[in-house]
């Protein structure tokens, strides 16, 4: 458990960023990071199978965040 003060220090939230950032890269269908962060790259996939459905996307679902 890191001290009181740790989050006051300029390093630790910088490195805590990184790690963050070095999460947010990770790709389940690859042990390589990719170029574009998942939270981009997801919703790209999506859009990219969508079109092949036959049906719609239910009325229920278009203002909600199914795909997560």
């Amino acid at each position: 458990s890191p001290d009181d003060d740790a989050f006051e220090d300029v390093e630790v939230i910088e490195e805590l960023l990184t790690q963050v950032y070095q999460f947010s890269r990770l790709y389940w269908k690859s042990l390589r990071q990719q170029n574009v962060p998942i939270t981009i790259k997801y919703p790209e996939m999506v859009a990219q199978i969508a079109p092949r459905f036959e049906n719609g996307v239910p009325e229920d679902a278009k203002d909600t965040l199914w795909f997560l």
